[in-house]
């Protein structure tokens, strides 16, 4: 997978003070089980423990292969790609950085693990900004968005089938970290269906 331009995410609401598995480690892999890029804030949903390496047989208990999310993937858990306090990026060009500041929007190096954050949706709504690039298409405040290979997808209505994942598009605006004004961000805040 090649980096998307102008992802992001940023957790802003959140029961994650109490939720101790709010943020897994994981390692995105593609359907082939090759290593990737992944863009940050990617949705992804987790597939298998990872394997606790030097030893045979023996799973990480809570450490995850990650592949890309899909609409079909949208009642089960949904995670999104947080590279927002990683010190090691790539960028487009393959190069891998040690990075202490403006970590905003790199994607997680092929082949590295990374945290991924739990969306819920459900009572305490999380609230996320994502960046421009993680939307298929413009999306409209007050509207809604689905998931889509990954990505978000703007949707006049939102979704009637139980349990589906589903957000609400609330706001718009700029990334902004310390005096660095970055690309635009779209604030999603997220839903289940109840039944």
């Amino acid at each position: 997978m090649a980096a998307i331009a102008k992802t992001a995410a940023e957790l802003r609401v959140s029961n994650h003070v109490w939720e101790k598995n709010k943020n897994v480690t994981g390692l995105f892999q593609n359907a082939s089980n090759a290593g990737e890029i992944c863009p940050a804030g990617f949705l992804v949903k987790p597939v298998s423990l990872m394997p606790n390496e030097g030893y045979t047989g023996i799973k990480n208990e809570n450490a995850w292969i990650m592949n890309t999310a899909d609409e079909e993937d949208a009642t089960g858990e949904i995670y999104f790609c947080n590279t927002f306090g990683v010190q090691e990026l790539q960028d487009v060009n393959g190069n891998v950085y040690k990075v202490g500041a403006n970590t905003l929007g790199l994607p997680l190096p092929a082949g590295v693990r990374g945290t991924y954050t739990r969306i819920d949706g459900l009572e305490m709504h999380d609230q996320i900004r994502f960046g421009e690039g993680n939307f298929s298409a413009a999306p409209t405040v007050g509207q809604f968005a689905t998931i889509a290979d990954g990505l978000l997808t703007p949707a006049a209505s939102a979704p009637t089938d139980a349990g589906t994942l589903y957000f609400e598009i609330m706001s718009t605006g700029t990334f902004t970290v310390g005096a660095y004004a970055g690309f635009g961000y779209v604030q999603v805040r997220a839903h289940r269906v109840i039944a």
